[in-house]
């Protein structure tokens, strides 16, 4: 058997260096501080996390299941709806420009 020296000695080498005796008294407070800064951060990051999805919950707009003819631009043919076309004798212009210079 060891005698108590060399149980001391076991538990607690020279060549290793002195250990702590105990946790530092201020331990408590710090680790409440770090929990309390990590609570703040997960409950910062979950709202921001919600807004998130109720900004993006916007009400879904459907098109029109009528749709809208189409005329092409007698000048440059490009095709747009009847609705935005400047109309003049029949033809169709894609904008005042064009309806000024006419068909080709």
């Amino acid at each position: 058997m060891f005698s108590a020296y060399e149980w001391r000695l076991r538990d607690n080498p020279p060549w290793l260096g002195k250990r702590p005796q105990a946790i530092s008294p201020e331990f408590p407070k710090l680790s409440k501080l770090l929990l309390l800064i990590l609570a703040a951060a997960v409950l910062y990051l979950l709202v921001k996390g919600f807004g998130r999805k109720a900004s993006a919950r916007k009400p879904e707009v459907h098109a029109s299941t009528e749709a809208e003819r189409m005329v092409g631009c007698a000048h440059c043919g490009v095709n747009l709806p009847e609705a935005e076309a400047i109309e003049e004798g029949g033809a169709y212009f894609c904008g005042e420009a064009h309806r000024r210079l006419g068909s080709r």
